[in-house]
């Protein structure tokens, strides 16, 4: 995945290659305005040349406003005004490049010097190509700017993009050459040309600030003229129907010497325009949203204009083909609700993704998102409880929030750094009698699919909406699932322990809370005291625990504040794939490993078996766990020798990120996190206290993570030599004389108990000299 954080962009001239960690971050500086570097304030205009002449440059830039480099036609529209001075001859040329935005990075800009040949019409700049061993004085010079506190000069590149290796580079030419009308009021470029950087004490490339593949330069007029990019609009998509809400840009340009009033006239039901006042100020470029909120069905036709001095008109064509509105009842499973769009990019309603209608969001590109509301009118009296079903595409900055009544009730933004996840987002809620609103947001920050990083898409998946009603009741309660499947175990000596998390939901007005459990042997719960407000979750973990081969179903009866209620249960074991002793140097191990993707056995070492098999940023994890057992009156020392060799670590802002690579856990918790080449990952590493064991069950996992497509190194995690040496209490290095003065009992999800429970607890020994020991114990 890393290969995705980077612009992939190359300077191609005479063999010489910049690599993209040489480019210039412009995305980053633009927005990193916070960093405190003390620069003296310079303007971004140059002297001005007596006789110079306005002109408006209109230009498509290369690069994105993210600072991306595009390569297709659809390229970021460049607006700015140049100063020229035609002196027989000779031209002088001041802001040639658009550096505006990078006003606080104190731009300033340096004449460029050009040659103009009246006969052939033409206006020539010298424009050096790159090589490594020239001076930056060799180049044609057009600014100064400060980047994080190191001065950079910047240059003037001409030449065109051309493809390498499913790479662009930028093949340059010695000079840059316009045409140049009769009457010097219209000149336009042969050829592509932009400015690249150099630091200017070193010489050294830093990268593109920004670069043209096309320009046109008109002198301003002394009577307003008025324009507007784009001339034709068309709304078009899935997404078009009647009741949504459409935007997009408009920029209205005045190139003339003069500000200007003009009057806006729309042709067109639905349509209408944001931001819009009555006036442009000469030299100037303003950026309206037209907003088109289609009321029918059918071909669209309207059209926006701008009418100013002496009647005449700058227009903009609107063009749709408007679909009928989603049926939302599609995906209602039971209940009355009503659906409206936000203002933003809609929801509409597929069945080609699950074979089911769904409502899916429409929203592409970056800074993007799509909005649908979802209503329901709870009578006097009820309690309704809200479900639904759905499914996130999410890659971090993207995802989906979730609000009830404006309140967020779930946010996964930032929940997966460098790689894809489907996180299921069905959920469930409670309300008063009344009017709610759920909303639901599907945000795309960066557009890793759009801009051909990932293959899934950014969407928002919902479906099987239900409302069910209640009576408004002082004791009442819902369970969200009464059916718990713990799947397939591997059992290898020791019993097989896994929990699950059900949960009730309260509806009543007092607090729900869990009495008793009625459990089997192989089905039990744990009463921790805990309790839940009206609309709020009481999780209970229930615990299968299995003690041979086969398949295991029963029930766990929850005896609650709010009544009975019975969870059925069903579990199977089945014979370990491998046998794993031979990696085992000392002591007496149950092994367990992953279904999809289990260690494999060679002589006397288990080693993942998961190289090259990950789809593009999809995390696949193998692992595999060793059980042990301390008996009482003795501590066991644990060691292993292991070693990783993947992709390094990420390293992002100074933070490490595991993209492929080895997680060792032990108990559950105390994570280490290895990634390289060849990195040792045995126990030795670990803090020796990690690896000291009182009475009762324990374990450690080791877990190799992949999310790359390619083989990097090995790509494998191997362990070997695993080993639990037992001693009498003490000699370990703990203090055997110690007194334990107060046991304290939790659930696994670290609620205190009263006691012990059927089941795992975790149990926590305070001793008479301050010291704490914490546990894991099973009450058969």
């Amino acid at each position: 995945m890393r290969k995705y954080l980077f612009v992939l962009i190359a300077l191609f001239v005479t063999g010489e290659v910049c690599k993209a960690q040489d480019l210039l971050p412009c995305k980053k500086l633009s927005e990193e305005k916070t960093v405190t570097v003390k620069v003296p304030k310079k303007s971004q205009k140059a002297p001005e040349a007596e006789g110079q002449d306005e002109y408006w440059v209109a230009a498509k830039s290369c690069f994105d406003e993210y600072s991306q480099f595009m390569s297709s036609d659809n390229l970021r529209d460049v607006q700015y005004t140049a100063k020229l001075k035609f002196d027989g001859d000779k031209v002088t040329i001041d802001g040639l490049i658009d550096l505006s935005r990078f006003e606080y990075m104190s731009p300033e800009v340096t004449s460029v010097q050009g040659q103009y040949d009246a006969t052939a019409h033409t206006l020539t700049i010298q424009t050096p190509v790159y090589d490594k061993n020239k001076n930056i004085s060799e180049y044609t010079k057009i600014g100064t700017m400060n980047y994080y506190g190191s001065d950079v000069t910047m240059v003037l590149f001409s030449g065109n993009w051309v493809k390498q290796d499913e790479e662009y580079a930028l093949s340059t030419t010695p000079e840059l050459v316009f045409d140049v009308s009769d009457d010097l009021s219209t000149i336009t470029a042969r050829s592509g040309f932009g400015s690249y950087a150099f630091y200017s004490d070193r010489g050294t490339a830093v990268g593109f600030v920004d670069f043209y593949k096309s320009a046109t330069i008109t002198k301003l007029t002394n009577e307003p003229k008025l324009s507007v990019d784009p001339e034709l609009i068309n709304f078009e998509g899935k997404n078009v129907t009647v009741g949504a809400t459409l935007r997009k840009p408009l920029k209205l340009s005045n190139m003339s010497l003069v500000d200007s009033k003009y009057k806006i006239k729309i042709n067109g039901e639905g349509l209408s325009i944001e931001d819009a006042s009555n006036s442009i100020d000469a030299k100037t470029t303003e950026t309206y949203q037209v907003v088109f909120s289609p009321k029918k069905e059918g071909e669209f036709t309207g059209s926006i204009s701008f009418e100013y001095a002496n009647g005449a008109t700058a227009t903009t064509q609107i063009k749709a083909n408007v679909g009928a509105a989603p049926d939302f009842s599609k995906i209602v499973k039971d209940g009355n609700f009503s659906f409206f769009y936000g203002d933003d990019d809609p929801f509409v309603i597929t069945d080609t993704i699950t074979g089911a209608p769904v409502a899916v969001s429409t929203n592409e590109g970056n800074s993007s998102a799509s909005t649908l509301n979802v209503g329901v009118n709870i009578p006097e009296g009820k309690v309704g409880i809200i479900s639904w079903k759905g499914a996130s595409i999410a890659m971090q900055p993207n995802g989906v929030r979730i609000l009830l009544d404006d309140n967020e009730i779930y946010n996964n933004f930032y929940a997966h750094n460098g790689y894809v996840a489907k996180d299921d987002i069905s959920n469930k809620c409670v309300v008063k009698s009344g009017v709610h609103v759920l909303t639901f947001l599907n945000r795309i920050g960066m557009d890793w699919h759009n801009d051909g990083l990932i293959k899934e898409n950014l969407k928002t998946y919902l479906y099987d909406f239900s409302l069910k009603l209640v009576d408004d009741a002082p004791d009442a309660a819902v369970i969200t699932d009464n059916n718990v499947d713990f799947g397939r175990h591997y059992y290898d000596n020791l019993s097989v322990i896994d929990t699950a998390t059900v949960n009730l939901v309260n509806v009543g007005n007092n607090d729900l809370k869990l009495l008793s459990v009625t459990g089997t042997d192989n089905f039990s719960a744990v009463v921790d005291g805990a309790t839940a407000k009206f609309g709020e979750y009481l999780p209970i973990n229930v615990t299968f625990t299995g003690s041979a081969i086969g398949d295991y179903s029963g029930n766990v009866i929850l005896h609650t504040s709010a009544g009975d209620f019975t969870v059925d249960c069903k579990a199977s074991a089945e014979k370990i794939i491998y046998d794993y002793s031979p990696i085992v140097s000392e002591g007496n191990f149950s092994f367990n490993t992953s279904f999809e993707y289990p260690f494999i056995v060679e002589e006397k070492t288990a080693k993942s078996n998961i190289s090259g098999l990950s789809a593009s940023g999809v995390d696949l994890t193998a692992w595999l766990e060793a059980t042990f057992e301390v008996p009482e009156g003795q501590e066991g020392t644990l060691s292993w020798d292991a070693n990783n060799s993947s992709l390094e670590f990420l390293e992002v802002m100074g933070n490490l990120i595991l993209e492929d690579g080895t997680y060792i856990t032990i108990d559950g918790g105390n994570r280490r996190e290895f990634a390289g080449k060849d990195v040792n990952c045995g126990s030795e590493v670990f803090n020796k206290d990690l690896l000291v064991f009182k009475p009762g069950r324990h374990n450690v996992r080791f877990s190799y993570r992949k999310v790359a497509d390619d083989i990097v190194y090995l790509d494998r995690l191997v362990v070997s030599n695993l080993g639990l040496h037992l001693e009498a209490a003490g000699v370990n290095g703990v203090n055997a004389e110690r007194n334990v003065v107060r046991k304290e009992f939790y659930s696994i999800d670290g609620k205190k108990l009263n006691a012990a429970q059927k089941g795992l607890n975790i149990v926590r020994y305070v001793y008479d000299d301050g010291s704490i020991k914490t546990d894991k114990k099973i009450l058969k």
